[in-house]
């Protein structure tokens, strides 16, 4: 008995504080909406901002590029980000800001979901009823898009007419 106590103890220390929140709140759920509910709120409930050198490191890695939206999704313009998350955290929130050259007018984004670009030739997606995977960016190379509101006629010229950051995030430690 001290065996699969000690070793459920050990694994507790080394979950971070999301796993630990959903393992300390999950005993004696039966539904799938009660699962994902729980899941929901730990990830809420655990976030927080990811410190200033944690974000130097990430946002050396974030790069972004303008498209048109899948077909499947209202018609407008997206920006497809690409980053390889070695800030030690699970990102759950990422902040970004688009501004217009033009104008110098800012508006921001503030992304929870994080949707993979789908692969060349789909042209339909269904989402899963879990969609807490989609809300977290673990460790290691990522790709997602969310749309914007900045167009251009011209995918090419978008980077002349507009241009984005990341200003803020929040997260997990790993």
């Amino acid at each position: 008995m001290i065996l699969p106590f000690g070793l459920a103890l050990a694994l507790s220390a080394l979950a971070s504080s999301y796993d630990n929140c959903v393992l300390q709140h999950m005993q004696g759920v039966s539904s799938d909406d009660a699962a994902i509910s729980i899941k929901e709120a730990c990830i809420r409930t655990v976030e927080e901002p990811i410190p200033t050198p944690a974000m130097k490191s990430l946002l050396k890695s974030a790069s972004a590029v303008y498209g048109k939206v899948p077909p499947y999704d209202p018609p407008g313009g997206a920006l497809y980000v690409s980053l390889n998350n070695n800030s030690g955290y699970t990102i759950t929130v990422l902040v970004f800001e688009v501004l217009d050259k033009k104008t110098n007018a800012i508006e921001r984004y503030v992304i929870r979901l994080f949707v993979a670009p789908p692969p060349p030739g789909v042209i339909g997606r269904i989402f899963p009823k879990d969609q807490t995977k989609m809300e977290l960016i673990p460790p290691g190379p990522s790709e997602f898009y969310f749309a914007i509101r900045q167009t251009t006629r011209d995918p090419n010229k978008w980077g002349a007419a507009y241009g984005w950051k990341i200003v803020s995030a929040k997260g997990f430690r790993d």
